[in-house]
């Protein structure tokens, strides 16, 4: 699959994005910023009902708002599922939140068979990372016109 399968084209806005993403894999898919520092940008968390919420902190720099939500949209695309990210995340954190419903918190590790030795597990880690960072960059390329003339959406 590629993006242009999903008629993602330079030029394509935020909420298109989202949106086509979105019916692709059958869930909504929705930002939402927050004041709350003990949120880390790019907070990626699946609600009992299937939709994606991706959070970001308000108050870092659009640029990075931007990015974080691009890597998540990209891990979201990609099917990567992992939870390791509430280690560091409490569940009062993720509550004050208000996403109801059984959650799944997905992105940033990749969950393993638990026979896997560490250093296989870094390494599907390391590598699925990677392919966020892909994603997120070609996203950034199709939504940088929508970029320069301030109707991103982020914010």
């Amino acid at each position: 699959m590629t993006l242009a399968d999903l008629d993602l084209h330079p030029g394509v806005t935020w909420d298109t994005l989202k949106r086509r993403i979105g019916l692709h894999i059958g869930h909504p898919i929705y930002t939402h910023g927050v004041a709350d520092t003990a949120i880390p940008s790019g907070l990626m968390i699946q609600d009992g009902d299937g939709a994606y919420w991706i959070y970001f902190r308000k108050n870092d720099p659009p640029l990075y708002r931007q990015h974080a939500c691009f890597h998540e949209l990209a891990h979201i695309l990609l099917g990567h599922d992992g939870c390791t990210i509430l280690n560091g995340v409490s569940s009062e954190t993720i509550n004050r939140l208000g996403v109801g419903g059984a959650m799944k918190v997905r992105a940033r590790s990749l969950q393993v068979d638990v026979a896997a030795s560490a250093s296989d597990e870094a390494a599907l880690r390391k590598a699925e990372e990677l392919d966020a960072e892909r994603g997120a960059y070609a996203f950034a390329e199709l939504l940088l016109p929508a970029v320069r003339s301030g109707a991103f959406g982020i914010s």
